[in-house]
């Protein structure tokens, strides 16, 4: 959508947050189950619900920061003046840590496979 609507003068961009500090945390808005598996303690699954536990009330994001950055990117002033929309925003002192995470555990998929990709190609 970026892309098709830029000519339109509409501005689209995908928001990739850190944590901000929200209610989305908070005890009484997770969906949690009655019995909990403790088979699931020691894996990934146990990791995170840790993880949101210890996180909820820490975020380091504040929300009205957030919100006000956000409406600086799509109007282009303040602080972004000058610089377009961008087609991704990392939101949050923390959200580059993970998104470069990310792209280096992609790079190192594509590293490993990459052989792979071309056997589908026509002979």
């Amino acid at each position: 959508m970026h892309y098709e609507l830029a000519p339109l003068g509409i501005c689209v961009t995908v928001i990739e947050p850190g944590y901000f500090r929200t209610w989305f945390l908070s005890a009484g808005a997770q969906v949690k189950s009655q019995k909990k598996i403790q088979e699931y303690d020691e894996t990934s699954v146990g990791q995170i619900r840790d993880l949101l536990d210890k996180t909820d009330n820490n975020q380091p994001g504040d929300v009205v920061k957030g919100c006000k950055v956000l409406i600086d990117i799509l109007k282009k002033t303040a602080i972004v003046e000058g610089k377009e929309v961008p087609i991704r925003v990392a939101l949050g002192s923390d959200s580059p840590v993970f998104i470069r995470r990310k792209c280096e555990e992609t790079i190192t998929l594509l590293d490993e496979w990459d052989d792979i990709p071309n056997e589908t190609d026509h002979e």
